[in-house]
């Protein structure tokens, strides 16, 4: 039985864009940013009073694969989009467009 999740892994094509998005945009908190081989750092980060954190990775030799699949191609197809992208503005990501 599961009781809890520590981390979930989310692969970014560029640490550095990422953590500074995750945590300026979002808030997160830097826990571990240290290296992890020699192109890529371990990257945790902590949600404020949430028990589950993220770990920022650049899966190698899949980096031109991150983003094949987006939020943003499926927010078109539902006739979707964002507000302002990368920024969130308020709770609300999205609104439904006029056809």
């Amino acid at each position: 039985m599961v009781r809890g999740i520590k981390f979930v892994g989310i692969p970014v094509r560029n640490q550095d864009v990422s953590l500074k998005f995750y945590t300026e945009a979002l808030g997160l908190k830097v826990v571990t940013d240290q290296p992890f081989t020699d192109t890529q750092r371990w990257i945790e980060l902590l949600i404020p009073g949430a028990e589950t954190g993220l770990a920022l990775y650049t899966p190698e030799g899949h980096e031109r694969r991150i983003g094949e699949f987006s939020i943003h191609r499926v927010l078109v197809r539902r006739r979707l989009r964002h507000c302002q992208s990368p920024q969130v503005q308020g709770r609300h990501l999205c609104r439904r467009t006029q056809e």
